[in-house]
């Protein structure tokens, strides 16, 4: 059976890196199994347009950074097709994130940092409602990964309304913040205490 686009683009791509005018650009590459493709000889299919940088973020997105911006984009698929087909060189802009440093990625969730140096999340599990969407203000001042102690928890830690330092472990799967008050923090045995119930 023949594998998808997306299986495709998760085990075989990489990029190639191209010189125009001293600049040097960057495409996403996929390296079909069935074909003998290398930089100086690319008989496989070059899938985007050219960046100054790009990164595959996962089956579907992609993070260029191009003139400056720094964006999150997905490609666009022919959805009427029995599989998946990537409409080459039409990926879409989903989030601009300009500004922005990526610290990790965890759980289909970027750890960001902004130039003064809070932290905030941004979900990129298209299953999710909170899609492309912040999951708390970039006001945190510490911030971990989602999963590094537990899955589905990060702890962090913000100085509230109050001016009153807070700290705790936010869930995965609570639905987008609207600000600090609105924050539901999670203790360590709040956690624990869930994990051991017979579900």
């Amino acid at each position: 059976m023949e594998k998808t686009i997306y299986q495709k683009l998760n085990a075989h791509y990489r990029h190639i890196y191209s010189f125009t005018d001293s600049k040097q650009i960057s495409y996403l590459y996929l390296n079909e199994p069935e074909l003998i493709a290398t930089e100086f000889n690319p008989t496989g299919r070059i899938l985007t347009k050219g960046y100054d940088h790009i990164d595959l973020l996962d089956e579907i997105h992609i993070i260029t950074i191009d003139k400056g911006k720094k964006q999150i984009r997905r490609f666009s698929f022919d959805e009427e097709r029995s599989e998946a087909s990537y409409i080459k060189k039409k990926e879409q802009v989903v989030k601009d994130i300009t500004g922005y440093t990526i610290i990790r990625q965890s759980e289909k969730a970027l750890l960001l940092q902004n130039e003064e140096g809070f932290y905030t999340y941004l979900d990129y599990d298209v299953y999710n409602r909170s899609y492309m969407l912040e999951l708390t203000p970039c006001f945190l001042e510490k911030a971990q990964p989602f999963g590094q102690e537990f899955k589905g928890y990060a702890k962090v830690s913000f100085t509230n309304q109050f001016g009153v330092k807070e700290e705790g472990y936010i869930n995965r799967k609570d639905y987008v913040f609207q600000g600090n008050q609105k924050i539901k923090l999670y203790s360590k045995e709040e956690i624990l205490g869930k994990s051991l119930i017979k579900k």
